[in-house]
């Protein structure tokens, strides 16, 4: 297929203008610098990762496929098609995607990343040229094609049970000690802040971006209460676009060795030298800071990319965890299905993880109390009861 050249400069330095927002004649009335101003003000406020991510799709359409801008409804459907991935390809493709999980090079791109990049390519083409080529016909008929012919279940993350986290929890809190006795301070609040750090992503199903971002002023402890009690504020999130914010209250878990509130106690108290009271220390520092081989604690968070590659080694504790694949996500879906095993009602959990769509929630829980089941326990527990009356 030929396709129109395109210049240089338009596709090294795309500059979205997000101006179709405003009416251009009353827009053009005040002064460039304010114009520029407002502009730049509510570009600010799009997500890091949806930057990213619009920059990798805009390249590997212009960089890689050699694209030509501005696009037509014909040309995004032909890049659909391009890189929608087939499981019975089995020509050598020009571009592979290496897939960890599989260990396998697989043509293209999964459905759910081929739809993010369509939307994420034409909102930045229309905030730069004017029009969204999704918005037609053909790029629908297109997508609906590649769903129904190269449709494969979605991926999900491993739930982390319950036993795996207890296994984890148990090995960084004996390592710390042992790097406390052998005056390891490297190793020490490595092992304090991983412990923390595991402890608040599983009990508060935070997110990896969720996580990092929290600053120390974000964890309030109320110790003089009984039991003591925290409070998590979470200042933005994936579904939280507009920063309104979210509070979270944790009451301390009967399992010390399991309750966030003192693993983070311990790790304020290691990171700095025995004080562990906030309006002692920097407000502002991230939570948790990366630990450098000489024991310095930086001031700079951990970055949300690294998380996955981080929680994967908090799990190689025993054969099991070996031979699975936690990563930050299963620390949700773990949290959930706990409570789920412990009776907790489905509006409870979705409030508690972020899930507005009960459709997701069913997705991401296991189908331990599936119709049959439910109504197989309430026939037992009806007969048991029957039977105490009966004796």
């Amino acid at each position: 297929m030929e396709k129109k050249v395109t210049s240089k400069k338009l596709t090294t330095q795309p500059r979205p203008t997000y101006a179709e927002a405003f009416d251009s004649k009353v827009l053009a009335q005040y002064p460039v610098e304010a114009q520029v101003a407002l502009l730049e003000l509510i570009q600010s406020a799009e997500s890091k990762n949806t930057k990213k991510a619009t920059a990798q799709a805009v390249r590997h359409y212009v960089e890689v496929w050699n694209g030509p801008l501005p696009c037509t409804p014909t040309d995004l459907s032909f890049y659909l098609n391009e890189y929608a991935r087939r499981p019975s390809d089995e020509e050598s493709p020009e571009s592979a995607v290496l897939d960890k999980r599989r260990n396998k090079n697989l043509k293209g791109f999964s459905i759910a990343t081929l739809e993010q990049r369509r939307s994420l390519f034409g909102s930045w083409h229309k905030r730069t040229f004017g029009d969204n080529p999704n918005n037609s016909d053909a790029v629908r008929a297109t997508m609906r094609s590649i769903r129904v012919s190269c449709g494969e279940p979605q991926e999900q993350a491993n739930a982390l049970p319950m036993r795996i986290l207890k296994n984890a929890e148990e090995k960084l809190r004996r390592n710390r000690q042992i790097a406390l006795e052998h005056d390891d301070r490297q190793s020490m609040l490595k092992f304090s802040r991983n412990r923390a750090l595991l402890l608040t992503a599983f009990w508060f199903g935070l997110r990896a971006s969720e996580l990092v971002n929290l600053r120390i002023k974000d964890v309030e402890m109320f110790w003089d209460e009984d039991p003591p009690w925290m409070r998590v504020t979470i200042r933005r999130s994936k579904t939280d676009r507009e920063g309104r914010g979210q509070k979270k209250l944790f009451e301390a878990y009967p399992t010390k060795h399991l309750c966030p509130i003192y693993a983070i106690r311990q790790w304020k108290e290691d990171r700095f030298q025995g004080v562990s009271d906030e309006r002692s220390t920097d407000g502002l520092l991230p939570l948790f800071s990366k630990v450098d081989r000489w024991g310095n604690v930086w001031t700079k968070n951990i970055n949300a990319n690294s998380m996955n590659t981080l929680i994967e080694k908090l799990f190689t504790v025993d054969t099991q965890a070996a031979h699975d694949r936690y990563t930050s996500h299963s620390m949700r879906r773990g949290l959930a299905n706990w409570m789920d095993q412990e009776d907790g009602n489905q509006k409870d959990i979705m409030e508690w993880i972020g899930w507005r769509d009960p459709r997701t929630a069913l997705r991401y829980l296991d189908a331990r109390h599936s119709s049959p089941t439910a109504l197989t326990k309430a026939k037992l527990a009806k007969g048991r009861k029957d039977e105490s009356d009966g004796s």
